[in-house]
């Protein structure tokens, strides 16, 4: 189902003019070599693009459009007209050999590494010439030219290369210019490039097979699927989707040998144990490369990196999802956001920019996780748009509290994410550098996406750091409090969707006046008690909160009657007379709510795990979330 939605993206994208066609790759271009008629060494120039960023500017490789580069695992494999210095000039950085301290092992590496150079431009001069001869255009006999007539023993003393060597070690790769123009836009060489790729996909030896995703039959089979770059956390050169490379992940019949082939002669194993076509794997590889290079709508959970795309791949759905599910600015007021949402969640088209969200166009959202070279698919969740909208608006009133400040009106899902783990947590104490379970990133992503129950995992997590954090401020004098109106409106999302029978009607933004249930009430009266501790002592610094507060919420039983009688003193000290009648009525009221027993305590004893959270959500001033006495809203 990925790699099929992924080949369908591709083919819109394609249709599009947004995407290469098959033959044809984005690569890291740094530098152009010019050449002359004759093949000659004109210059080499840079082909970098200045960039901005926070503040400053620096020059980076430009993306650009190539030949298809190779895939190399190992061994020597020479690409077309996009290579390395090792396959255009055959020589290579010797700078770190020269630390080498002993003699003989400098020498012998130094020597390996020249045979290898040497055997990368014999290797790339050759394929060259497999693809460029007959080939008539001026541009292909100058690379040609240059191929047959450069001496790689002599290649660090070109004049050109000893002026910019340093610079050549460091570079992406190379592409090669004639006439002012790039020799792979030239129409005769690319008409020789497919057709070169058009006659390899027709090599009768080479296996065949019914492909997985497209259906076909009798196509060739990819052994080797291209890389996908971009995973926060893989290898630069990217990291696969598909892949096998151990006999005990193959299939029977499919094994590696020692040679290299099976037991009847064929090639390994590899790609032939899941068959994808070549053009299916190209295709999935190169629609998932561009979502990820377009880091707009490329969104960090953890350590999992998150992808979307429709079907009629128009960035305009992902641009109104990251509005709704990470806060992205999209140009769209709150009021324009709301009034699209209630028009797709009624099944209504929504017109945005001159362009028309169906509600019913399929939406897709993918994660993925490093795992060595290759990628873990951590969640892949296809619905429809109106579908997908409509349980993120439901999840984002369920986590709306009154008064909470306008800017973060959508509450960014990377942010709710954070509030599960320890602030505090250095990056080797953390899980692959990261402080959240990636397990529990796409459980959580799928619940929400999908309309299920909230998983308990992240319930577990939040209340773990309310019990455990404290309000603290940092270097910057900036306040943190461990009960934030994040973590207080998912705890509030999280009773109403899995608990509705109890919580329904009781939880809401505001403060629930009606609400009899005792841990909400010894809440709003703890919250009360310390109130009127600050009021009768304003420049106090430790108030009942520091002293009483854990074991207010675990054991009511034992602490509240001194709490109550200490309140008493507190009342008589506060001089004015219209806050002395507030706080006293105000407890009145809130103990009118607790049962009062023929004997016994009217306090229980101890409060359950899930009373002790609403206990610490309603007891105000732990974490500024709830103002007078109690009231669910937040300051600001």
């Amino acid at each position: 189902m990925i790699l099929q939605s992924l080949v369908h993206l591709y083919e819109e994208l394609k249709e599009q003019g947004k995407i290469e066609s098959p033959g044809w790759g984005r690569a890291k271009v740094s530098h152009r070599i010019v050449l002359g008629s004759n093949g000659e060494l004109l210059g080499i120039i840079s082909a970098k693009v200045k960039v901005k960023s926070k503040n400053r500017e620096f020059e980076r490789p430009c993306d650009m459009t190539v030949p298809e580069p190779v895939n190399r695992t190992s061994g020597v494999k020479a690409g077309f007209l996009y290579g390395g210095i090792l396959y255009f000039f055959g020589f290579a950085d010797n700078s770190k050999i020269e630390k080498i301290k002993d003699e003989e092992a400098r020498k012998k590496k130094k020597l390996a590494q020249e045979a290898r150079a040497k055997e990368c431009f014999v290797a790339s001069k050759r394929h060259h010439h497999e693809i460029l001869d007959g080939c008539q255009s001026p541009a292909a006999k100058a690379v040609l030219n240059f191929f047959d007539t450069w001496n790689p023993e002599a290649a660090e003393e070109n004049p050109i290369i000893r002026q910019q060597i340093e610079d050549l070690y460091k570079s992406s790769g190379f592409i090669f210019e004639y006439n002012g123009i790039d020799v792979h836009k030239d129409p005769e060489v690319q008409k020789a490039w497919l057709n070169y790729k058009q006659a390899e996909s027709m090599q009768t030896d080479e296996k065949r097979g019914q492909c997985l995703v497209t259906g076909e039959k009798n196509q060739p089979i990819a052994i080797l699927h291209p890389p996908i770059k971009g995973i926060r956390g893989a290898q630069p050169s990217g990291a696969r989707l598909v892949s096998f490379n151990w006999p005990s992940f193959e299939s029977y019949g499919h094994h590696d040998s020692p040679k290299g082939k099976n037991s009847k002669g064929e090639k390994n194993g590899q790609g032939l144990n899941a068959p994808v076509s070549k053009y299916a794997a190209y295709a999935y590889g190169a629609a998932l490369n561009y979502l990820l290079a377009n880091r707009n709508h490329v969104h960090m959970l953890s350590n999992t990196t998150v992808v979307s795309w429709v079907e009629n791949a128009q960035d305009v759905y992902t641009n109104f999802y990251d509005a709704c599910m990470y806060g992205v600015n999209s140009g769209l007021s709150d009021k324009d956001i709301q009034e699209a949402l209630g028009n797709l969640i009624r099944g209504l088209p929504v017109e945005i920019d001159e362009n028309t969200l169906n509600p019913n166009e399929i939406f897709y959202i993918l994660g993925l996780s490093p795992n060595t070279s290759r990628a873990s698919v951590r969640l892949f969740i296809r619905n429809s748009f109106g579908t997908v909208m409509k349980n993120v608006w439901e999840h984002q009133e369920r986590m709306r509290i009154e008064g909470f400040p306008p800017e973060t009106s959508w509450i960014p899902f990377n942010i709710l994410i954070e509030e599960t783990v320890n602030q505090n947590l250095k990056k080797k104490e953390t899980f692959q550098g990261e402080k959240a379970s990636p397990v529990m990133v796409g459980n959580l992503t799928r619940a929400v996406m999908n309309g299920q129950p909230y998983p308990e995992a992240v319930y577990r997590n939040i209340l773990l750091r309310v019990f455990l954090d404290r309000d603290k401020t940092d270097e910057k004098g900036k306040n943190y409090s461990k009960i934030n109106f994040i973590k207080a409106g998912f705890i509030k999302a999280y009773l109403l969707k899995n608990h509705s029978k109890r919580w329904e009607g009781q939880l809401k933004m505001a403060l629930n006046e009606n609400c009899k249930e005792i841990a909400y009430v010894l809440g709003r009266l703890f919250s009360v008690l310390e109130d009127i501790q600050k009021r009768a002592n304003p420049q106090i610094t430790s108030t009942i909160k520091d002293r009483y507060f854990n074991a207010a919420c675990s054991t009511p039983a034992i602490i509240f009657p001194g709490l109550l009688k200490l309140s008493n003193a507190h009342l008589r000290k506060i001089d004015e007379k219209g806050s002395k009648i507030y706080y006293s009525k105000k407890l009145q009221n809130l103990l009118s709510y607790i049962p009062m027993p023929e004997s016994g305590m009217p306090f229980p004893k101890r409060l359950s795990l899930e009373e002790r959270i609403h206990f610490r959500l309603l007891s105000g001033n732990t974490g500024k979330i709830f103002q007078e006495g109690g009231s669910l809203t937040w300051q600001t």
